[in-house]
């Protein structure tokens, strides 16, 4: 019976374990930053210029140089690792098979032999019936085949079992990989934390005054339904909530998960910022595009040195309307006072009052038609 293929294991966790246990003798001893993984374009890099979720995007493939990546993924690397420990060995015939098996090959070598000499016996002297030595080279044909099947055992090693290997050598790389970025970055500091928080607020705030990202650049970094954009507002509650929580007593892990908590805030907002300039306003509704463009015309102009004094209760009232147009990306009272282009105007009595009441509408005007 041909032996069967060593699959992936019924029971991944406990397997997993026992088999980190040994993969470690296989593996580079270690991993310094001038060890070279290989990055998606296929060139090798020093590990220095990568960091961790590079590495895993890249599908960590890792070069030993002296023995190379394959190695982990090879049958007889696996076998080697079986005979250090019985649960990873390939599936094999058992010891009934093996005796069947040599039962087999000495029938298939008698008739092996038998086949040659009525051959040999109708070719000479054609004394053996031609249907005869056919019918016993067929015989002595397919027992051979079969004998090969169930003679000695050939370890048969699945892809799955090669998969779930290399996915545990991966873990325990990733692992040292993270050991040796804690042991060789500066430790960090509470200072570090609330540095890093304080920058990310800043960065907030210059997009909150920068016009043109606020209205139709980056609108969407304000709409919590973006994925891209929920990730950084979780990161940044996440964040916040490690930073309060830091006292002069909490201890350096406590700071340093901090600080990771800091670099992934940093890390979703350049997400986030990247996905909103690439979308800018084309996944809004035609109103809200339509009142986005428009409000920031109106606040231009509201701006410019040349607008009389007069203009401005009509175009505040504009500037309302459209706002009550925006749902997604709302925009406030607030965030338009500070644009510093109105600030450099000086002080708006509209603006600093609020918005001017409008009179009523006439009987048969439209009070729900998009701002344009």
């Amino acid at each position: 019976m041909q032996p069967e293929a060593h699959d992936a294991p019924d029971e991944p966790d406990a397997t997993r374990a026992a088999l980190r246990a040994q993969l470690p003798a296989y593996l580079s001893p270690s991993i310094g930053k001038e060890t070279t993984f290989r990055d998606g374009d296929g060139n090798l890099r020093p590990v220095g210029d990568f960091d961790r979720d590079e590495l895993v995007a890249a599908g960590l493939n890792y070069d030993f140089t002296d023995r190379g990546w394959r190695t982990l993924a090879s049958r007889p690397f696996i076998r080697k690792l079986g005979d250090n420990d019985p649960r990873f060995a390939p599936q094999a015939c058992t010891p009934a098979q093996r005796r069947i098996g040599y039962v087999w090959r000495a029938l298939a070598a008698l008739l092996a032999i038998g086949t040659i000499t009525c051959g040999g016996m109708y070719l000479v002297g054609g004394t053996a019936e031609p249907g005869v030595w056919l019918i016993a080279a067929l015989t002595g044909l397919a027992l051979t085949v079969e004998a090969g099947g169930r003679g000695l055992p050939v370890p048969a090693v699945s892809d799955a079992w090669i998969d779930f290997v290399r996915e545990t050598a991966q873990e325990i790389l990733l692992d040292k990989l993270s050991a040796e970025e804690k042991r060789t970055r500066p430790r960090a500091s509470i200072a570090d934390v609330q540095a890093a928080f304080d920058g990310l607020k800043q960065a907030w705030g210059q997009y909150r005054l920068n016009r043109a990202e606020y209205f139709l650049e980056m609108p969407v970094l304000r709409d919590g339904n973006v994925p891209e954009t929920r990730a950084y507002q979780d990161a940044m509650l996440a964040l916040e909530d490690a930073l309060n929580a830091l006292t002069a007593g909490s201890t350096q892990q406590q700071v340093d998960d901090a600080a990771a908590l800091a670099e992934a805030a940093w890390h979703a907002w350049h997400t986030a910022r990247d996905h909103a300039a690439e979308v800018k306003i084309s996944d809004r509704a035609p109103t809200e595009r339509a009142a986005l463009m428009r409000l920031d015309r109106l606040v231009q102009r509201l701006a410019h040195e040349s607008t009389p004094d007069s203009d401005r209760p009509k175009i505040l009232a504009e500037i309302k309307r459209c706002i009550d147009q925006i749902t997604t990306v709302p925009v406030s009272w607030e965030t338009v006072r500070a644009f510093p282009e109105l600030v450099a105007r000086g002080p708006l009595p509209e603006l600093t009052a609020g918005p001017p009441k409008q009179p009523p509408a006439a009987v048969d005007e439209d009070r729900d038609h998009p701002c344009t």
